[in-house]
Order: C-alpha cells, then sequence, then structure tokens
C-alpha cells in the first residue's frame, strides 16, 4: 500500500511538472502578447498625437483664411467709398476745369490781361491739370482692379455670396418674415413678400468711363463704376440692390429655410436670363414634382400665384407668362439654370439654352422626380 502511494505521489508530481511546463509556456506567450500591444499602444498613441498636431494646423489655417475673407470685405467697403470720393472729385474738378478753360481762353483772346495774371493763371492751369491728370490714372486703376474683381460677375460670384457662412447671416431675416416650419408654400410666399417690401431695387451702372484728349494725354471726363455683386448681408444692411443682388438674397433665403427651419432641401435653381434687347436678368426656380414650376423674382416684382397665394404651373406655359411679364424688354431669349450648394458655394450648370429647351428640360427632369 505505501508503495501504490508513492506511485500516485509519482504520478501527481509528473502531473503537476506537466501542467507546470504548460502553464510556464502560456505565461511567456501571453507576456509576449502584452509587449506586443504595448507597442501598438505606443504606436496608436503616436498617430493621435499627429493627428492632434494636424487639428491644431488646420485651424489655425481655418483662422487665417476667416481673416483673409475679413480683410477683402473691408477691402471692398474701401473701394466702394474710394469710387464715391472719387467720382465727387471729378465732378467738382470738371467744373473748375472748364471754368478755367474758358477765363484762359478768354484772357488769352483779349490780351487785356497782365502778365502777372496770366503767369498765375497758367500756374493755376498747370496744377489743376498736373491734378487732374493723377486723378485720371487713379480712375482708370481702379476701372482695371474693379472689373478684374471675382464678385463682379455671374456665375463666380456664387461662390462668394451663397456658402454656408454668408447664407448663415440670413437667419434673422428669414425669422422676420413669420415663415413656418411646416408649411413651405406659405413661407416661400412670405421670403418674397418681405424682400419686396424691405429691399430697394437699385440698378447697377456700367463700368464706362469718357475722357478728352489734352496735350497727348487722356484726361478721364465722366464715369461710372459698377459694383459687385453683393453679398446677401450686404443687401440686407443696405436695403437696396440690383436684380442679382436680390436673387442671390431671395436664393439664400429659401436656401436657410429650407435646411434649418423647414428640414428638407428641395430642389432650388438661380435662373441667368438674357432677352431679346439684350438685357440680363435673375431670378429664383422652384421646380415642382409632377412638372410644375414656381418662379420666385422679387426684383422683377413676379410671383407664380394664383388669386394672391403662391402656386406652382406646368413649366412650359408659366415660363411663357414670365417671357411676356419682360414684354417691355422683348422675350427671353436664352437661360441658363445653376444648382448652387450653400455648403461651399459650389455652383453646376444644369441646363442652358431658348425657353423651350429649358421648359423640355425641366418638364423631363420633373416626371422623374
Amino acid at each position: 500500500m505505501f508503495t501504490a502511494a508513492i506511485v500516485i505521489l509519482f504520478i501527481l508530481s509528473v502531473f503537476l511538472q506537466i501542467q507546470i511546463s504548460s502553464l510556464t509556456g502560456k505565461n511567456i506567450d501571453l507576456k509576449a502578447q502584452v509587449e506586443s500591444l504595448t507597442l501598438e499602444k505606443d504606436r496608436l498613441q503616436s498617430q493621435v498625437s499627429n493627428l492632434m498636431d494636424q487639428n491644431i494646423a488646420l485651424r489655425g489655417q481655418v483662422a487665417d483664411l476667416i481673416n483673409e475673407r475679413t480683410a477683402l470685405q473691408t477691402r471692398v467697403t474701401d473701394l466702394q467709398s474710394r469710387v464715391s470720393n472719387l467720382i465727387e472729385e471729378n465732378t467738382n474738378l470738371q467744373s473748375q476745369l472748364r471754368t478755367l478753360t474758358t477765363e484762359y481762353l478768354s484772357y488769352k483772346s483779349s490780351h487785356s490781361h497782365t502778365d502777372s495774371e496770366y503767369d498765375k493763371l497758367n500756374t493755376d492751369y498747370l496744377k489743376i491739370t498736373s491734378y487732374y491728370r493723377s486723378l485720371s490714372e487713379n480712375v482708370k486703376k481702379l476701372h482695371k482692379l474693379l472689373t478684374s474683381y471675382s464678385y463682379s460677375s455671374i456665375p463666380r460670384a456664387f461662390t462668394h455670396t451663397l456658402n454656408n457662412a454668408e447664407v448663415q447671416k440670413v437667419s434673422s431675416a428669414v425669422r422676420s418674415a413669420s415663415v413656418s416650419q411646416t408649411d413651405t408654400w406659405y413661407s416661400l410666399q412670405k421670403i418674397y413678400e418681405y424682400i419686396v417690401s424691405n429691399i430697394k431695387y437699385r440698378k447697377d451702372v456700367e463700368i464706362t468711363y469718357q475722357y478728352i484728349e489734352l496735350d497727348g494725354f487722356n484726361y478721364v471726363t465722366n464715369f461710372t463704376i459698377t459694383m459687385d455683386v453683393q453679398t446677401p448681408e450686404l443687401t440686407l444692411n443696405i436695403k437696396q440692390g440690383d436684380y442679382d443682388d436680390i436673387a442671390v438674397l431671395t436664393y439664400a433665403m429659401i436656401k436657410y429655410y429650407m435646411k434649418y427651419i423647414n428640414g428638407t432641401e428641395y430642389l432650388l435653381y438661380i435662373a441667368y436670363i438674357i432677352f431679346s434687347d439684350n438685357s440680363k436678368h435673375l431670378a429664383v426656380f422652384v421646380p415642382v414634382k409632377g412638372g410644375g414650376l414656381c418662379i420666385i423674382d422679387p426684383a422683377g416684382n413676379y410671383l407664380t400665384s394664383w388669386r394672391g397665394s403662391i402656386t406652382s404651373e406646368e413649366a412650359p406655359s408659366e415660363l411663357q407668362n414670365y417671357s411676356k411679364h419682360w414684354s417691355e424688354h422683348g422675350s427671353i431669349t436664352y437661360m441658363e439654370l445653376y444648382r448652387v450648394s450653400i455648403v461651399d458655394g459650389r455652383y453646376e450648370l444644369a441646363v442652358e439654352g431658348s425657353l423651350d429647351e429649358v421648359a423640355t428640360f425641366l418638364s423631363q427632369q420633373l416626371e422623374q422626380t
């Protein structure tokens, strides 16, 4: 019996040694896994650190871009002020130059003036012409600068006037229009009425200047400058704008309502229109499921409506009605429809062509909506 016990103890001892050996092996494997996980943790921590550094750098770039945009907007305001001052100075100097020229010729023809008077008049004349020459050069430089400025043309201006930052600035105006969170048609009419009541239509002047040649130099005698396309915020602040300023404001207010109040963004276009007399216009088109179209054009005092309430009509007939509304300019000969993303102001030309071609596009598209 004692021998059996020894055998049992021996077997137990062997079994325990096997278990210890197995556990030792597993312990070594676990240590290796811990070391691998530790290395992986260090690698991930390094990646997190790098990403945090990149985030800080990107925030700095965003701040720089915001500062740059603010500086550009300030520059536009300064340029507009300079234009106004230059126009006033130009008018005054034209009057002075005409007066001095008349006096100079009168004195010269009569020969009744004294040498000292002639010398003084000639000195004044040279001073005026010198200053006027400098002013003329400044006008030409300003003319070149404004005509090359990116805000001055459609559709490039959409990028700067219909991005998310600019659209957010119409929030107060949209809410002041007494829109409804759930009634989209009612709200679109309220936005139209708000703009008609609060924004005055003002035509842009053409970028032209006139001059006279004197002693081999072209002196500017009259000039007008076209202001660039205004941001929606500026149009609301100064309460006036031309057709493109008001159309951009209309698009921004409708988009803000759809995205941030109603919660549903429907398809929307900005329509660039050319009439047979070569004049141009902008309006907002709202395509409606089933082949309908609603035109919202505060600058042109036009809203697709029935008995005073906003509605939609079949695209071909509504476009014909809209063209007749502008009969003083002949008829609509060409159109471009643009979709503009208010996220970053990117725009896409959806269709271009005659009134019939655009009507066909809208009808076909809406049938697939």
